[in-house]
């Protein structure tokens, strides 16, 4: 799965990659095949994915935000 640049992907497509690998990683973590040497080479790129996703979404977050006006918007056009 790629990763999606925080630059071009919005918090809401972040999160739902996340939650898809975190899903993913539950998934192998709890079969037996996550044992196995490429089991636990899906398990350290998933990890890895992750990580990346969150870092990423907290990129997208700070940049995005500004404080005092969090989640307000001021028209200028009206």
């Amino acid at each position: 799965m790629p990763i999606t640049s925080a630059t071009h992907a919005s918090s809401p497509a972040l999160h739902a990659q996340l939650s898809r690998c975190q899903q993913q990683l539950a998934d192998w973590m709890a079969c037996p095949s996550g044992k196995t040497p490429e089991g636990q080479r899906t398990i350290a790129s998933l990890n890895t994915q992750a990580s990346e996703l969150k870092h990423a979404l907290t990129s997208t977050q700070t940049s995005t935000a500004s404080p005092g006006a969090v989640g307000m918007q001021v028209d200028t056009w009206a």
